[in-house]
């Protein structure tokens, strides 16, 4: 039998994802308002890779929320709040008169996909104590 979704579990880490971009997405803007990304592409890296972490932090987190369905748990929570912030970024390139990349946004998926997996397998790896 398939164990059902809980959504709750879900949203909890879809929201530690969405805090985690949020703060990415402002601290982007921020370093390219002060600094400049035009100084070198390693900054650019590094803020991709602090996102990628708080996808694996959202799969963790939904995957040890419910660990007889983690990876589905895991890979919904992040993709959800993938869905959510390609959404914008498809609206704000559509309303400056770009087209949405249609290759960015199948790449950035499978990125956010592999990061909620690693997630997924520490949470099945090392699970919470429970007190």
């Amino acid at each position: 039998m398939i164990p059902a979704i809980d959504w709750r579990a879900v949203a909890s880490g879809a929201a530690l994802v969405l805090g985690v971009l949020v703060a990415v997405m402002v601290g982007a803007q921020v370093f390219d308002s002060t600094v400049g990304f035009d100084t070198g592409p390693n900054a650019v890296i590094a803020f991709y890779v602090v996102a990628l972490a708080g996808n694996a932090g959202g799969g963790w987190l939904a995957a040890t929320r419910r660990p007889d369905a983690a990876l589905a748990h895991g890979l919904l929570a992040a993709l959800s709040a993938y869905a959510v912030v390609a959404a914008f970024g498809v609206t704000l390139r559509l309303t400056t008169g770009n087209g949405p990349d249609a290759v960015a946004l199948a790449f950035n998926g499978l990125m956010v996909a592999a990061a909620a997996i690693l997630g997924t397998l520490v949470a099945e790896r090392w699970p919470r104590s429970r007190p």
